[in-house]
């Protein structure tokens, strides 16, 4: 059954031994023959299926863990009888209770020792905890735009001058257009402006680690005047 899986240790391993390796896989592996034939999977495998071993073998892989290309042109098994030599990718398998998962698999093909192609073998791994938390920061994501979207186009458009600075460094973090013309500065790229006294007394006397400030009141503008 796993003559051509064992020659690719190239060593004396017997068939026992190299179950017991591959029964203590995290991946889900199956031997597949030329003719599409299942002729052996792993314990992994058959948790991940839902299908055990005696009722796995002997059928054709795609009735067993069904996916979208199975026994279709685009079978990326049919790539490897063609001369591929690794093939990894993402793709939805069927378990037996109907259920989908999403799978990363790896698809090599096993020789016999003479050199010709005997079989292929399958490893697959449930990405679904990993599309979930892909999901989860793809949501955050864009939260995170929105909410960078609102805060430009609502505080940006504020007649009132607004500073974002951090304390206890007393850095500006942002500023917009209002405020720059109340002080009298451009607005460099950086959005860096150079920090004054009377903004770091501001900073300083609030204990917090973001200071978000209205400005209302008189400042010294770099021009020296007064501002309102």
């Amino acid at each position: 059954m796993l003559d051509s899986a064992t020659n690719i240790f190239k060593s004396s391993i017997t068939e026992d031994e190299l179950v017991a390796i591959l029964d203590s896989s995290s991946y889900g592996i199956r031997i597949i023959k030329k003719d599409f034939t299942v002729s052996y999977i792993n314990k992994t495998f058959a948790n991940l299926s839902g299908v055990r071993p005696r009722e796995a073998t002997g059928k054709k892989c795609w009735q067993v863990f069904q996916g979208p290309l199975c026994n279709t042109a685009d079978c990326r098994l049919r790539r490897i009888l063609d001369g591929d030599k690794l093939l990894q990718y993402e793709i939805e398998r069927k378990r037996r209770d109907g259920s989908v998962i999403p799978c990363e698999v790896i698809a090599i093909p096993c020789y016999s020792q003479k050199g010709e192609l005997t079989s292929m073998i399958e490893m697959f791994m449930d990405i679904t905890e990993r599309r979930h938390l892909e999901e989860q920061l793809r949501k955050s994501k864009e939260k995170y735009e929105i909410s960078d979207k609102f805060y430009k186009t609502i505080i940006q458009s504020a007649s009132e001058g607004f500073l974002l600075m951090k304390h206890p460094e007393g850095y500006i973090m942002d500023v917009n257009d209002s405020f720059c013309n109340m002080l009298g500065y451009s607005i460099p790229k950086s959005k860096t402006l150079p920090g004054t006294v009377t903004l770091c007394v501001v900073c300083h006397a609030h204990c917090c680690e973001h200071l978000f400030c209205l400005v209302r009141s008189k400042y010294h503008s770099r021009k020296g005047c007064l501002r309102q």
